[in-house]
């Protein structure tokens, strides 16, 4: 078959165009449907404004990325600012996993790489726990590494 690349889509040899939202659109309906993708969101709200994340995962890597961050620490620092101090435990609340397909399609539309963060908890966290590898027993090399894989 003879393609020919364009900077928009591609044009096959019948001189049929394809563009390139199109192909985008399409790969990204069959990602969702077999890959049982869904939307993990985590967030806080607070008196500088909000942190959030959010990532297009397969649902069981969003329940086990979840179960793995539940009532974990994560310090963000002063991000809003001298003297803002943001640190927590994540807890039940901080997450939300949408299930609703046509949410989880539009988001990737704008977030091609299928993550989205003012300010990411899962690598705050990661980095974080990185540091502390040493002095901590409740979290691995293993666990963190697993982590990484989960959002990848």
């Amino acid at each position: 078959m003879n393609i020919k690349y364009k900077k928009d889509g591609i044009e096959l040899h019948d001189k049929t165009f394809i563009s390139l939202e199109h192909i985008h659109n399409m790969c990204n309906e069959i990602k969702i449907k077999e890959d049982d993708l869904v939307l993990l969101k985590l967030e806080w709200n607070g008196r500088g404004g909000k942190v959030c994340e959010t990532i297009a995962l397969p649902y069981k890597k969003a329940l086990r990325v979840k179960e793995i961050l539940l009532y974990k620490e994560v310090c963000f620092g002063e991000i809003w600012g001298k003297h803002s101090q943001v640190s927590g435990d994540m807890c039940d609340k901080t997450f939300s996993i949408s299930l609703d397909k046509s949410e989880v399609e539009s988001f990737l539309q704008y977030y091609p790489s299928g993550h989205e963060y003012n300010h990411s908890f899962i690598w705050t966290f990661i980095w974080s726990e990185e540091e502390k590898l040493d002095e901590n027993t409740q979290i691995t090399r293993e666990l963190l590494d697993e982590l990484q894989k989960l959002i990848k």
